[in-house]
């Protein structure tokens, strides 16, 4: 008895850069850790010193609302989720990116009545304050360019603070 096993010849030394590139990339660390590096990395971006201050006013005003903040994995774009426990719900009511867009997260937030109340208010202020959101924007995932969101930036911390005032415990 005689048992044949088929080899392909000339595809070892192609597949072993895949997989050597694949792996490469997973041993990639993020982008973005912490604030300075977050910056640093927009800067790379050539994002204007308006963008930058706003995206530093929006972190600033998620930490002194004691947001845990969520970094990225990006390994290209870095970012930042801010998260509060008491919304009750794992998601960030929003994610900042290193290239100057603003990522609102309406729709993670049908979890339970608490998620659901702070992002009816959340939207309503953005509205009431002048941020043009899209038609049925608690049920779509879109995001904001810098040239949409940072002329409104204090209108965007003004609603984060007047929603979370009520469900977050000042210091």
């Amino acid at each position: 008895m005689r048992v044949i096993v088929p080899t392909l010849f000339g595809f070892t030394e192609t597949i072993r850069e895949i997989k050597r590139a694949a792996s490469a990339e997973q041993n990639r660390k993020p982008i973005a850790t912490d604030w300075e590096s977050f910056k640093m990395n927009a800067e790379q971006k050539g994002l204007d010193e308006q963008t930058v201050t706003a995206m530093w006013m929006v972190y600033d005003a998620c930490k002194s609302l004691q947001a845990d903040i969520s970094w990225g994995n990006g390994t290209v774009v870095g970012s930042f989720s801010p998260k509060w426990p008491s919304l009750r719900s794992s998601a960030a009511p929003f994610s900042m990116y290193s290239d100057g867009s603003l990522a609102p997260h309406f729709p993670a937030f049908h979890k339970s009545e608490v998620a659901e109340a702070f992002s009816a208010r959340f939207g309503k202020s953005l509205l009431a304050g002048g941020l043009e959101l899209p038609p049925d924007y608690q049920n779509k995932w879109f995001s904001f360019q810098s040239k949409k969101w940072v002329s409104h930036v204090d209108v965007f911390i003004a609603a984060l603070r007047d929603v979370l005032g009520k469900e977050v415990s000042q210091p």
